[in-house]
C-alpha cells in the first residue's frame, strides 16, 4: 500500500488544473456576452460565433497585479465583409471593446457603461 503523502500532490496539481479551465471558461463567456449585447446595440453581424484568446498577460491594476486577457471575434455590418474586434479583460471584469469599423474605430470603455450587465 502506497503512502498517502504521494498521492495529495497529484490531487492538488489536478484541483489546480481544473480551477485554472473553469476560470478560463467563465472568461470567455463573460466576454461572449459583452461582444453579443454590443453587437445587438450597434446593429452587427456576429460572424462565426467564435471568441478567441488573442494574448494573455500581467499587468498592474490599483498597485497590485492581475491577469489581463485579450480576445478577438469577427463580425460584420451587411454580412459581405469580415472586420476585426477585441475585448479587454482585466482579470474577470471586462474593460473595453474595440470594433475596426470602416468609418473609424470604435472603442467603448465597459466600466462605465452597461454593457456588464
Amino acid at each position: 500500500m502506497r503512502p498517502m503523502r504521494a498521492e495529495v500532490p497529484l490531487l492538488l496539481a489536478g484541483a489546480a488544473i481544473v480551477a485554472a479551465w473553469w476560470w478560463t471558461f467563465q472568461a470567455r463567456e463573460r466576454v461572449d456576452g459583452v461582444i453579443r449585447r454590443v453587437c445587438r446595440e450597434l446593429s452587427l453581424q456576429r460572424l462565426d460565433e467564435t471568441v478567441a484568446l488573442e494574448r494573455i498577460g500581467l499587468t498592474r491594476e490599483y498597485g497590485a497585479f492581475a491577469i489581463r486577457r485579450l480576445y478577438t471575434f469577427e463580425f460584420s455590418l451587411s454580412g459581405a465583409d469580415r472586420r476585426r474586434g477585441q475585448v479587454c479583460l482585466i482579470n474577470a471584469i471586462p474593460r473595453w471593446i474595440q470594433l475596426d469599423h470602416p468609418d473609424g474605430a470604435i472603442h467603448m470603455d465597459l466600466t462605465s457603461t452597461s454593457h456588464l450587465h
